[in-house]
């Protein structure tokens, strides 16, 4: 212990004696394990942390899988079918079913639109969390006949009541059916949840498949026997439906493998960048103390004549790197911190998965730790072998003379690995910049610019018929139409941009299409072409005379006609989405052909067919609906006209959403846009690393060859001979650099093959591109210390020791 501290003291005041230095060693390892510890943060609060449930390793996600695949994906459970598997399970102990619902809010205040979870009645216990206050729901609940209650969530228990513990037996309307209020859940349960509802099971309804379910397995269960149980109790099921929903198995996977969704991979690539950015820190530093070793060298030869092991002197330099990486670490703390906050405010809305529960804990600091002594043995090993070999020589001057040789080999070495790994990282930010670029200049097929949309959910007993909601929206864009300053003005059920989209299967009149193509279905108003810019490219548009008196009609988009009747004219061709058309008003016929349209995002690519909404006769296609209006000004300034116009007609109908499509289209491609800047910042990061580190090895090397560069410039030496001298062996570290480091990006890239849009993980241009870049840059921060050399008196380089 007491030689450990006389180490420590040492090392301390030698990096007292060398601030410079020091201040330069400390700053790149608090980059590189600041990032590394905020990356990790995010990756051990959403990915290893467990999640807040009781026992949660044995909570499972029970799902219907299609045997085929198909265009639909994952399934979801009719209830029928989730009747008999709860029935029929032994291996779950429980089994919950739970479906996302939004209601219209009243009698709390102003008109509120909610988002919560019709759940069974065993939700919460099946999850293992009960309410902080009253109590869940009981099993009589569930029937029809069942009281109406509710459960609130903890921040909308403080939100509209104030966190009053008199809450319990209010009550609060949803869809105009009053609720009692019996219970408040814990603070972070299910965070985007408002409140939870009994679900009321149909065992009659083999229609509508909504329900997704979460088991607890049972003690000494299976799960291999829970989907042996399961998938009896769904054929019987699929045999009773004639395969309504097709051939299916129960595909049973962990519940935290639905939690985490889509944003494994995004923070596994990000851990993967910022571990590159953390060995081209060290790499720096290592360069930096062999650069600084050789100024020590006849310092430990002294000491090792004077009796010291090559153990002690080994010893005695890993303290000092260890001071270095631990001080690095304490400050990598502070950019950690700033590095989270910044994450969170970047961070798409409800893209990362448990935002909430991200914080600093004991493994954060254990991680930060143990990168610190890990990275402080990784650069300082080199150094302290390479000046613990020179005690084996008894010459002094020798000693530094195959020291220096081997050093230069290994500061080469290490300078070729720091331009590889800022390669790699700039390709993949590369591909993600090209990526975003081509996803931004995608011809959306409508013009944005100037519309506004205006979304609300229509529920409740006002509107429970299509009959009651066509005549309210009828109403109200009547009334929209006559605002000041709105040109154009229609309706459509689901915006554009805006992540919900209703997709099938259709049937065609003249050929039969393949099975596994599915196209969007939105219900429009006449208006909402012109609103919307989306231009007619044959036929005519949807008109005030195509109601339900008059015959079935549709419009396609021109990739749909294009697809199905290539060289023709669609117009007059039928088109149906029954499933079994029969009669004559089962078909629609094609009366227009409208512009191709992203529906969903500026990435989709769906064909659509368009209903006239005054046609369709299923509310549940006509209780979700956007206004939109085109302006001539500010599409922004019409927003409380139009709040207004809609408050007229119905008080009591909240707005969920009111926004420019500029703006909608902005957050459509906020995922894709915070990846690129994330992965651009971490490689900016590597990249200045690196070329700050070429800077100073080549700068370095400069002043060892001082007296050699004197020599040759007394014999007769011109200085562009040295520049080019100089230049030669820097373009030679750089060019195996590069080499390694394409050879690498071909390796590492193939991960980023899903965050690409039209961008292959191989594009040659971004490889080239990026590599030339990388070699400019490097040879002009080599050419500074090269004419530096150039400059040398060749009198006072002899004179140089």
């Amino acid at each position: 212990m007491n030689s450990f501290v006389q180490d420590l003291r040492y090392a301390l005041r030698n990096l007292r004696r060398n601030p410079a230095f020091t201040a330069v060693a400390i700053g790149a390892l608090a980059i590189g394990i600041g990032a590394n510890t905020a990356v990790f943060t995010v990756v051990e609060s959403v990915l290893l942390r467990p999640l807040p449930y009781h026992e949660p390793s044995q909570l499972y996600t029970v799902r219907p899988m299609p045997k085929e695949p198909t265009p639909f994906g994952f399934g979801a459970m009719s209830d029928p079918q989730f009747i008999a598997c709860r029935s029929a399970t032994t291996a779950f102990q429980q089994l919950a079913a739970y479906d996302g619902g939004n209601w219209n809010g009243t009698g709390i205040g102003d008109p509120v639109a909610i988002h919560g979870q019709e759940v069974t009645t065993n939700f919460f216990a099946t999850l293992g969390v009960q309410p902080q206050l009253g109590r869940g729901f009981r099993p009589e609940e569930e029937s029809p006949a069942g009281a109406k209650v509710t459960v609130l969530s903890e921040a909308f228990w403080r939100a509209h009541f104030q966190a009053g513990r008199d809450v319990l037996g209010k009550s609060i309307t949803l869809d105009g059916v009053p609720h009692t209020i019996v219970g408040v859940m814990p603070a972070g349960f299910n965070p985007g949840e408002e409140l939870w509802v009994p679900a009321v099971l149909d065992p009659d309804n083999h229609h509508i498949a909504f329900r997704q379910a979460i088991g607890r397995l049972a003690a000494g269960a299976t799960v291999a026997r829970a989907k042996a149980e399961l998938d009896a109790a769904n054929a019987r099921v699929t045999a009773e439906e004639h395969g309504r929903h097709g051939e299916t198995e129960m595909a049973i996977a962990p519940l935290r493998d639905m939690v985490v969704g889509n944003a494994r991979p995004a923070l596994l690539v990000f851990l993967g960048a910022v571990g590159c950015v953390l060995l081209i820190a060290c790499v720096n530093v290592a360069n930096l103390l062999l650069s600084r070793a050789s100024a020590r060298k006849q310092e430990i030869a002294i000491r090792a004549s004077l009796g010291a092991t090559r153990w002690r002197l080994a010893r005695q330099l890993l303290t000092e790197s260890a001071v270095l990486g631990v001080i690095g670490g304490l400050l990598g703390l502070i950019v950690a911190l700033w590095g989270v906050e910044t994450l969170i405010q970047f961070a798409p809305a409800n893209r990362i998965p448990r935002i909430d529960e991200i914080r600093f804990d004991g493994w954060v600091f254990a991680f930060n730790i143990g990168v610190s002594l890990v990275t402080s043995m990784l650069f300082g090993l080199a150094p302290a072998l390479q000046l613990t070999r020179a005690r084996q020589t008894r010459n002094w001057k020798d000693a530094a003379a195959r020291g220096s040789a081997r050093t230069g080999a290994l500061r080469s070495v290490l300078v070729m690995a720091e331009v590889a790994l800022a390669l790699i990282l700039l390709i993949g930010a590369g591909l993600l910049v090209r990526s975003f670029e081509k996803l931004r200049a995608v011809n959306l097929g409508f013009q944005p610019d100037n519309a506004l949309a205006m979304s609300m959910q229509l529920n409740g007993k006002p509107y429970e018929s299509a009959d009651r909601i066509q005549r309210f929206d009828r109403e109200v864009l009547d009334r929209i139409t006559r605002v000041e300053g709105v040109t154009a003005a229609g309706l459509v059920n689901w915006l554009p941009m805006s992540d919900a989209l209703i997709q099938g299967d259709f049937k065609l009149g003249d050929q039969q299409p393949p099975p596994d193509v599915i196209v969007a279905k939105p219900a429009v108003s006449p208006g909402y072409f012109r609103a919307m810019g989306i231009p007619l490219m044959r036929g005519r548009w949807f008109d005030e005379h195509d109601t339900l008196k008059s015959a079935p009609v549709a419009m396609v988009d021109e990739s749909f006609a294009r697809r199905f009747w290539p060289n023709q004219n669609p117009v007059g061709k039928r088109i149906s989405f029954a499933d079994n058309p029969k009669a004559e008003d089962d078909w629609m016929t094609v009366v227009g052909v409208a512009g191709s349209i992203r529906q969903e995002n500026p990435a989709s690519r769906y064909m659509t067919i368009y209903q006239p909404v005054a046609q369709v006769q299923v509310p549940f296609f006509l209780q979700v609906v956007s206004f939109v209006v085109r302006s001539n000004a500010n599409p922004a300034s019409l927003a409380p006209a139009l709040r207004a116009q809609v408050w007229n007609v119905d008080k009591n109908l909240p707005i969920r959403a009111i926004a420019s499509m500029q703006d909608l289209l902005y957050v459509s491609t906020a995922e894709p846009r915070f990846q690129t800047r994330v992965l651009a910042s971490f490689s900016s990061i590597a990249f200045l690393l690196a070329i700050v580190g070429i800077y100073g090895v080549m700068a370095y090397s400069v002043t060892q060859r001082t007296q050699e560069i004197g020599i040759r410039m007394a014999i007769g030496a011109e200085r562009r001979h040295i520049v080019h001298m100089i230049l030669w062996r820097s373009a030679a570290l750089v060019l195996g650099g590069l080499g390694i480091g394409l050879a690498g990006a071909w390796a590492a890239t193939r991960v980023l093959k899903n965050f690409l849009f039209e961008v292959t993980p191989f594009d040659p241009l971004t490889f080239a591109a990026v590599s030339l870049l990388l070699a400019l840059v490097a040879l002009v921060a080599c050419y500074i210390p090269a004419r530096r050399a150039a400059a040398i008196d060749p009198l006072v380089a002899l004179r140089y020791e």
